[in-house]
């Protein structure tokens, strides 16, 4: 039962922007057996880094996990999971799709931020069957292929039903990241001030987000679950006087159904 909690509370789409891959491996660990599943995600997220404005997509979703340790995932990537057992460490391949400078009136004259293939690492520790702590880094992010973001994460899950077919999880998860990452999504350059009304502005490197909030999941039987997530993403010290990031805690809602047939 302790697997199918962890198995079960994976959600697609955190972070910042829905369109991208997750910055943590929650995928589960690695199987005995071969593993197929596939659904669909619904999710309500910030239309790009720091702003409160939220826009709705959905998309289908497919996972899935070789017993070897190979997985590839809409929302997690492609990869390698080196580790058996309840904790995982391993490389994998995923996808950011950037900032679009059309998504929102507040971005004009700043441009777009490039979508980029993100190399990635992971280790996540099971310290008992409750606490479970992820954390995972990822290069070539942003504009100019040099922006570095790294993420950490703890997550404490409880079943609501004795059949344990019910469950819910507390969590909190940050985001730190190098000056070119906070340049890229945060920052105004001085030619992006001259076609825009803001002045320069250079973040540094540190803290990007602090992420808390809910994962539940319901499971009726061994192949089918349904997971949502809902969570409060606030801005880090390190971007807070960003001119594009408003004052306010963000709002990010997750819904996810998934069907295992194998």
């Amino acid at each position: 039962m302790k697997r199918l909690l962890w198995m079960s509370l994976v959600v697609a789409a955190t972070g910042a922007q829905a369109q991208s891959m997750s910055p943590l491996y929650q995928l589960g660990p690695r199987p005995q057996t071969d593993r197929f599943s596939m659904g669909f995600i619904a999710a309500s997220t910030p239309i790009y880094p720091g702003t409160t404005e939220r826009s709705f997509v959905w998309v289908p979703s497919f996972d899935a996990q070789w017993a070897n340790g190979w997985f590839a995932s809409v929302s997690y990537g492609l990869g390698y999971n080196v580790a058996e057992g309840d904790s995982e460490y391993g490389a994998r391949l995923i996808i950011d799709l950037g900032r679009s400078a059309n998504q929102n009136e507040v971005l004009a004259g700043l441009g777009s931020v490039r979508p980029s293939l993100n190399p990635a690492l992971f280790a996540n520790w099971a310290a008992t069957p409750w606490l479970k702590f992820f954390s995972g880094v990822r290069y070539d992010v942003g504009e100019g292929g040099t922006g570095f973001a790294a993420d950490a994460g703890a997550r404490m899950g409880l079943y609501l039903s004795p059949r344990g077919d019910v469950g819910l999880a507390l969590m909190t998860e940050g985001q730190w990241a190098n000056a070119s990452y906070n340049q890229s999504y945060y920052g105004v350059t001085a030619d992006q001030a001259s076609h825009s009304v803001y002045f320069p502005y250079e973040p540094g490197a540190g803290q990007t987000e602090t992420r808390m909030g809910l994962v539940g999941f319901w499971a009726p039987d061994a192949r089918l679950n349904v997971t949502w997530r809902l969570m409060g993403i606030h801005p880090g010290a390190t971007v807070q006087n960003s001119p594009l990031v408003e004052h306010a805690t963000a709002l990010s809602g997750t819904v996810m159904l998934s069907y295992r047939w194998r």
